[in-house]
C-alpha cells in the first residue's frame, strides 16, 4: 500500500511540474510583415496586386497562435528580441486566374530563436487551386488561403518544438520501492 501511495504522489508531482511548465511558457515575437527572401524574384503580378500578403500572413500566424494558446506577439521590434520566430517567404507562384483556374504556391522557411540562439528550423510548402468556389476568387485571395494554411502549420510546428523542449527539461522523479 505504501508503494502505491508513493507512485500516486510521484505521478501527481510530475503532473504538477508539467502544468507549471505549460503556464510558464516562453513568449516569442514575430514581425508584423512576413518578407520575401528575394523580392526581385517575386513576379510583378504578385508584388503589384497582393501588396498586403506579408502583413495578412503575419496577422494570421499571430491569430492562430492565440487561438491555440501559444505566446506569440506580433511586433515591429521582433528582429531585436532574443525569443523570436523568423518566417520568410522563399518562393511564391501564381499561375492562372478565375477563368483558366488557379494554381498558387507559397514556400517558407521558419527559424525559432530562444535566448538569441537558433533552436529550430523548418521549411514548409503549400499549394492551392482555390478550393470550392475558386473560380470566383482573385489570385490574392487564393494566395491568402495558402498562407492561412501555412499559419496553422507554423503554429503546430512551434507547439511541437515547445512540447519537445518541455519534455526534455522536465522528467518526473521515478517512484521508489
Amino acid at each position: 500500500k505504501m508503494a502505491l501511495n508513493t507512485r500516486v504522489l510521484s505521478v501527481l508531482g510530475g503532473a504538477l511540474l508539467l502544468s507549471a511548465a505549460a503556464q510558464a511558457q516562453t513568449t516569442y515575437y514575430i514581425v508584423e510583415h512576413i518578407p520575401y527572401q528575394n523580392p526581385a524574384k517575386v513576379a510583378e503580378r504578385i508584388s503589384n496586386e497582393c501588396t498586403e500578403l506579408g502583413s495578412l500572413f503575419a496577422n494570421t500566424i499571430a491569430a492562430e497562435a492565440k487561438k491555440r494558446n501559444l505566446a506569440l506577439i506580433s511586433s515591429a521590434d521582433a528582429a531585436n528580441q532574443p525569443n523570436r520566430v523568423e518566417v520568410v517567404i522563399t518562393d511564391v507562384r501564381s499561375y492562372g486566374n478565375a477563368f483558366t483556374g488557379h494554381y498558387k504556391s507559397v514556400d517558407i522557411q521558419v527559424n525559432r530563436y530562444t535566448n538569441g540562439q537558433p533552436d529550430g528550423e523548418t521549411h514548409i510548402s503549400r499549394r492551392s487551386t482555390g478550393g470550392i468556389g475558386g473560380a470566383f476568387k482573385s489570385s490574392c485571395s487564393v494566395l491568402d488561403r495558402t498562407t492561412n494554411t501555412l499559419s496553422s502549420d507554423i503554429v503546430k510546428w512551434l507547439q511541437s518544438q515547445a512540447a519537445s523542449a518541455t519534455a526534455a527539461e522536465i522528467t518526473p522523479v521515478p517512484a521508489t520501492h
